[in-house]
């Protein structure tokens, strides 16, 4: 990520290379230090592949990028481990009447999940609560646990930890929740439309481009939303059911080997531009 990507062109500066350098980006950071390294280091790039068109503009618009120096390359679903049917609600301690909200991902400010712990806590009153699952570890771990004590909904929440796949937990979700505050394209969101799970994520990044019709798109930083977004999916098992199997049709596009044959012929390119330039 930034760090790497950073580092790299330094240390190929420095090195004196004079290989073509390629960047890979992917996160729309808005992070002005983050901003200002990209910016400061981006002569020494000779292309920056985005994994989305939205990634793309936001080269363009917020770094600085020259629209020349800039490849879209989506990323890939990679084939997703076979589970077990209700595993993961079982390991949970949950009967099939109890709706599950499943959320993926870093316990970090990024990922939003505190926004869905102030859902819970906002969740409209003739509606069932569900028991909501955060499947990773970071920093956030405490202060999550903290805010849902004090808005009184730790009793419907569970922190998994982290897990070598999230495919059980996804598998057995009624809807995967993705509250980011920013994105790339998430991985989550591919692999929960490839089980054929709905979505209810915010509009930030790739999301909407990757989801297209196929899931529910809520304001980012509005858990009001996001709760109502989800009760009211919640309660039309029907249009759930078609989101998924929607969803499940459109993410097929996204495969390895479309994705591995764009960056063999980007490279391509690359080497024989450098070749040119050497002659």
């Amino acid at each position: 990520l930034f760090h790497a990507n950073v580092a790299g062109r330094v240390c190929a500066r420095l090195a004196g290379l004079t290989c073509p350098v390629a960047a890979s980006v992917r996160v729309e950071d808005p992070r002005l230090l983050h901003r200002w390294g990209e910016q400061a280091t981006a002569r020494w790039a000779d292309v920056f592949v985005a994994n989305s068109a939205s990634l793309g503009d936001f080269l363009r618009d917020r770094i600085g990028i020259p629209q020349a120096k800039i490849a879209v390359i989506p990323n890939a679903l990679l084939p997703l481990p076979a589970t077990a049917p209700r595993a993961f609600r079982r390991a949970l301690d949950l009967d099939r009447r109890t709706p599950l909200v499943v959320g993926v991902g870093r316990l970090h400010r990024q990922k939003g999940f505190d926004l869905l712990v102030e859902a819970l806590a906002r969740w409209p009153e003739m509606a069932p609560r569900p028991c909501v699952a955060l499947v990773g570890a970071g920093p956030e771990l405490s202060r999550l646990k903290r805010l849902a004590a004090r808005r009184a909904v730790a009793d419907s929440l569970r922190f998994t930890g982290a897990m070598d796949s999230a495919a059980g937990a996804l598998a057995d979700a009624d809807v995967v929740a993705i509250p980011s505050r920013w994105e790339g394209m998430p991985n989550v969101a591919m692999e929960a439309m490839a089980l054929g799970r709905p979505v209810v994520a915010a509009r930030v990044g790739a999301i909407p481009e990757l989801l297209g019709e196929t899931g529910i798109l809520v304001p980012p930083e509005d858990p009001e939303a996001l709760a109502t977004a989800i009760a009211r999916l919640l309660a039309d098992p029907e249009r759930a059911r078609a989101l998924g199997e929607a969803a499940r049709t459109r993410v097929r596009d996204y495969s390895p080997a479309r994705m591995v044959d764009a960056h063999v012929a980007l490279y391509g390119r690359l080497l024989r531009a450098g070749a040119g330039m050497a002659a």
